[in-house]
C-alpha cells in the first residue's frame, strides 16, 4: 500500500530542504527534493555596479563564500580587461583549495558522522550530539571514542584552514580583498610562511585522519557502496590552473563514456519550479520547489567531487584503486560511500596543489591589477569554477557600468533539481527512488547528505 512520508526540515545541511517520499512495501517509489525558500540574489544584483557582485554573491550562503567571490572575480576580469598577475592566480587557487577542503571536513565530521555513530554513548560528547542515533549506528565504545576525537580535531583543522585563507582574503568568511584583478592584501613573507605551515598541518590531518576515517566508516557500512547511485551522469568544468597543468579536467560522463564538455548544452528548466517568465511565482500550480532544474543536453547531471575525480586521468585511477582496497568494484564510486571517499581523496589533491601555489608566491611581486569601480564598462562573460559540492558557474552581463543580468548555477542546483519538462527527476530524486528504507527513514537522510546539500546556494 502506498503512503507518503515527509522529512521537513532535513537537518545537518546548509539551508532549508524538505524531502517527500512515496513508500511502497518499504521502498521509495517516488521522491521529491523541495527547496523551501527564495532568496533572489540574482535579482538584487541587477542595476548595481559590477564590483558589488564580488561582495554580494559571497552572501549567497554562509558556507560557500570564498568560492562565489572568486567565481565572480573571474567572471568580471575579462569585462574589465584585466589579467590577474601570477601571485593573484596562485592565491586564488590556494584559497579555493583550502576553502573546499575545510568544507569537506565539516561535511564529513559535523554533518555526516552523526548519521552513523552513536555519540550519545560518550558522556563528554557535546550536548548537541547526545540525542542518540539509529539502531544500526556504531556503538562500540572504542569506535565512538575514536570518531569523537577526530570530530574535535577536525574543528581545530578547519580553524587553521581559515587562518591560512585570511592571510590573503583579509578575513574569513566573506573575504573583502578579492577583486577581478587579484587581491588587495599584501602578505609578508612571514604571513605566507604561516599560511604554508597551516596548510601543511591540514594536509597531514587529511592523509592521517580524514581519509582513514572515511575508509573506516565505509568498512563498517559496506552496503552504502550499492545505494544512492542517481542518474550516473557526471559533469565537471575543469579548473585550478595556476600551475602548468590544471588539477581537474573538464568533461561529461554519459552512458558510461567520457565526452567533451560544451557549455552551450547547459540550460535551466523551470517547469516544476516556482518561476514564471524567470520571475518568482510561488502560486504556480505544478511547482514544488524554488530550485530550478539545470540540464546538460536535456540530461540531469550529478556535480560532485566524484565527477571531478572520475573525469580527470590519474585521479580516477586513484579512486578505483582505493575502492578495490575496500573490496569494492569501480561502479561502487556511484554511491553514498563512493561520494564520501571521493571527497576525502580530493581534499588531499586540493591541499597539495594549494601548497605548491603558496610556495610560488613572491611577497615582493604585485598581487593586484587595479580596476576603476566607476568605469562604464559593458560586456558579458561566464566563469567556470569550483565549490566543495561540485563545479560552479557564474554568468554576468554588464551594460554601461551596471549589472543587467546575473546567473549562478551551483552544484546543489543541479543535484537537488526538481523534475524537468520531460518529467525526468533530478539526481537526488533518482538516487532515492528504489531505495529500501527503515521505518525511521534513516537511509533517506544518508543518501541526501552524501550529496552535501547547500540549499541556500540553490534558491537565489
Amino acid at each position: 500500500m502506498l503512503h507518503k512520508s515527509t522529512i521537513a526540515p532535513l537537518t545537518r545541511i546548509e539551508g532549508h530542504l524538505k524531502v517527500d517520499v512515496v513508500l511502497d512495501g518499504g521502498r521509495v517509489k517516488d521522491a521529491r527534493a523541495i527547496g523551501e525558500t527564495y532568496r533572489g540574489i540574482e535579482k538584487i544584483l541587477c542595476g548595481r555596479r559590477p564590483l558589488d557582485a564580488v561582495r554580494i554573491v559571497q552572501r549567497l550562503c554562509g558556507v560557500c563564500h570564498e568560492a562565489h567571490g572568486i567565481a565572480a572575480a573571474r567572471a568580471l576580469a575579462p569585462i574589465y580587461r584585466v589579467e590577474p598577475p601570477p601571485n593573484a592566480r596562485y592565491m586564488f587557487d590556494a584559497v579555493l583549495g583550502l576553502h573546499l577542503t575545510c568544507d569537506h571536513l565539516i561535511h564529513f565530521y559535523q554533518m555526516t558522522l552523526p548519521d552513523y555513530v552513536d555519540f550519545s554513548l560518550a558522556k563528554d560528547a557535546p550536548f548537541f550530539l547526545q540525542n542518540g542515533c539509529f539502531p544500526d549506528s556504531i556503538k562500540s565504545s572504542q569506535e565512538v571514542r575514536h570518531y569523537l576525537e577526530s570530530y574535535s580535531r577536525s574543528l581545530e583543522m578547519v580553524a587553521r584552514g581559515g587562518r591560512a585563507m585570511a592571510v590573503f582574503t583579509g578575513k574569513v568568511p566573506f573575504g573583502h580583498s578579492i577583486f577581478p584583478g587579484g587581491f588587495t592584501t599584501r602578505p609578508t613573507a612571514e604571513e605566507i610562511f604561516s599560511a604554508r605551515e597551516n596548510t601543511a598541518l591540514l594536509l597531514n590531518f587529511v592523509k592521517e585522519v580524514y581519509l582513514p576515517d572515511v575508509k573506516r566508516l565505509a568498512r563498517s557500512f559496506p552496503a552504502y557502496f550499492s545505494v544512492g547511485k542517481g542518474p550516473g551522469n557526471l559533469l565537471a568544468f575543469g579548473g585550478l590552473k595556476a600551475l602548468s597543468k590544471p588539477v581537474f579536467a573538464p568533461g561529461v560522463y554519459l552512458n558510461g563514456q567520457k565526452e567533451p564538455f560544451d557549455p552551450k548544452n547547459i540550460f535551466e528548466d523551470t517547469k516544476y519550479s516556482y518561476y514564471r517568465d524567470d520571475r518568482p511565482f510561488p502560486k504556480k500550480e505544478e511547482g514544488y520547489s524554488w530550485v530550478k532544474a539545470p540540464r546538460y543536453g536535456g540530461r540531469p547531471m550529478e556535480l560532485t567531487p566524484l565527477g571531478r575525480l572520475w573525469l580527470t586521468p590519474g585521479l580516477k585511477e586513484r579512486l578505483i584503486a582505493e575502492l578495490k582496497g575496500l573490496g569494492q568494484p569501480e561502479e561502487a564510486a556511484f554511491s553514498v560511500m563512493g561520494r564520501h571517499l571521493a571527497r576525502a581523496l580530493e581534499a588531499e589533491v586540493l591541499l597539495k596543489h594549494a601548497l605548491a601555489c603558496l610556495e610560488r608566491i613572491d611577497p615582493d611581486a604585485p598581487n593586484m591589477v587595479d580596476v576603476d569601480p566607476e568605469a562604464d564598462i559593458s560586456g558579458e562573460n561566464t566563469a567556470f569554477s569550483q565549490a566543495a559540492r561540485g563545479d560552479l558557474l557564474h554568468r554576468i552581463k554588464v551594460s554601461q557600468g551596471r549589472v543587467s543580468q546575473y546567473n549562478v548555477i551551483t552544484p546543489t542546483t543541479w543535484n537537488f533539481s526538481p523534475r524537468d519538462a520531460s518529467g525526468i527527476p533530478g539526481p537526488v530524486e533518482q538516487a532515492l527512488i528504489g531505495l529500501k528504507v527503515s521505518s525511521d527513514l534513516r537511509e533517506v537522510g544518508r543518501v541526501v547528505r552524501s550529496f552535501d546539500p547547500c540549499m541556500a546556494c540553490s534558491v537565489h
